[in-house]
């Protein structure tokens, strides 16, 4: 069987949804882009079962998938949903030495990730897991 598509495609992939986060979030450079997607998948794990975090990681591109579960303690007690607020805090205090993370962090990142996934499977799959899955992708706020 040949090598996957989107496996041979990945660094591609990647690069482009780094530009394009780069620039939503007006970072001045990748690294800064690349620790708040980071943060961001960090905190929505927090509130899944590892199998939810699966299902999640299936319909994202693959190195995002790898970002997703990279360093993480599966054994970390798994936390409620929150008000998009507080979980913004919480991005920002992932890595805080070195996070230049926005303030509505969690939405931005939302609108870029919709770009660049299959936004029905998308859709799909956070309906599954539950409501507050999909509210924290869900559209931006414009408050």
């Amino acid at each position: 069987m040949p090598m996957p598509w989107e496996y041979q495609r990945a660094e591609e992939e990647f690069s482009a949804f780094l530009e394009d986060i780069q620039s939503e979030l007006n970072s001045p450079t990748r690294n800064t882009a690349y620790t708040t997607v980071q943060s961001v998948f960090i905190v929505f794990r927090r509130r899944l079962s590892l199998e939810q975090a699966i299902a999640f990681a299936s319909v994202l591109p693959a190195i995002l998938r790898a970002i997703l579960v990279q360093d993480w303690n599966t054994a970390e007690a798994k936390r409620d949903f929150a008000d998009l607020d507080a979980m913004n805090a919480e991005v920002k205090a992932v890595r805080q030495a070195h996070n230049f993370s926005p303030d509505r962090s969690i939405e931005q990142v939302a609108n870029v990730l919709r770009r660049h996934v299959d936004r029905a499977a998308f859709q799909k799959t956070l309906a599954a897991i539950s409501p507050e899955a999909l509210a924290f992708w869900g559209e931006p706020r414009t408050d």
